[in-house]
């Protein structure tokens, strides 16, 4: 079925991810649903607007086979917007950085943290694709936040100067002293697809929004932000502080 990758039915039937009305109405076309299956199944998704799905069950497989569901996440992506007011956003990270925060996840038994560093360095390839966007707002704290020896930072530091010259990549810095227009809860994604979706990480789950009222009041929290950031000085401020 077009735009349905082997993974991605894994995922829809596994539960680790929810079907979006697109995906819906392919399976639809594909197998000659009735239009009273259609309209039951697009009304179950309405009702999982916000699915909430626990790291055990995400992680059931290990850590890489969620990285690689992020990566197709981003591969059905034209826009990718991430604001990280905590740490170094994935899509950024040295492996080094990557090898020591996903050793820190409480959430379910580490077993496989190599190849889940791999999987997180291959999902940066995406960048360099010309044909999609990247926006990043960072906090000062999560420039500052450092896991590993000062050497390992001046080296992450060095990657986010590089990755913010792609021309299809802006890079946002908002610093401590920034007058605070709202208050920074916690990192979002949002993935701008055929149906955009918005993912969130808590300590125990990771919730994907799809309901369009709470998409529209992400956006206007992200314009907010975007107005807090520093743009064209990002790089440089960043670069000063180790």
């Amino acid at each position: 079925m077009p735009g349905f990758t082997q993974s991605k039915v894994s995922r829809l039937e596994t539960g680790r991810t929810t079907p979006s009305l697109a995906d819906i109405e392919a399976w639809a076309r594909t197998t000659n649903a009735s239009r009273e299956e259609v309209t039951e199944l697009a009304g179950l998704v309405e009702q999982l607007a916000v699915a909430t799905t626990s790291w055990r069950i995400l992680h059931h497989l290990g850590r890489t086979e969620k990285q690689q569901d992020i990566a197709e996440l981003e591969r059905e992506s034209r826009a990718i917007r991430i604001f990280q007011p905590v740490m170094v956003p994935g899509l950024l990270q040295i492996a080094e950085y990557a090898r020591r925060v996903i050793s820190m996840s409480l959430a379910a038994p580490l077993t496989d943290v190599a190849h889940a560093v791999a999987a997180r360095m291959e999902r940066q390839a995406i960048l360099y694709d010309s044909t999609r966007q990247f926006e990043f707002v960072l906090t000062e704290t999560a420039v500052r936040w450092c896991p590993g020896p000062t050497e390992m930072m001046r080296a992450q530091l060095d990657r986010l100067a590089s990755v913010a010259s792609l021309p299809n990549v802006k890079l946002g810095f908002i610093r401590f002293d920034a007058e605070p227009t709202v208050p920074f809860l916690h990192p979002f994604v949002i993935f701008e697809a055929r149906q955009t979706v918005i993912t969130v990480e808590t300590f125990t789950a990771e919730l994907s929004i799809r309901d369009p009222v709470d998409i529209t009041t992400y956006q206007h929290y992200l314009d907010e932000l975007r107005a807090m950031a520093h743009w064209d000085t990002a790089v440089r401020e960043i670069q000063t502080l180790l």
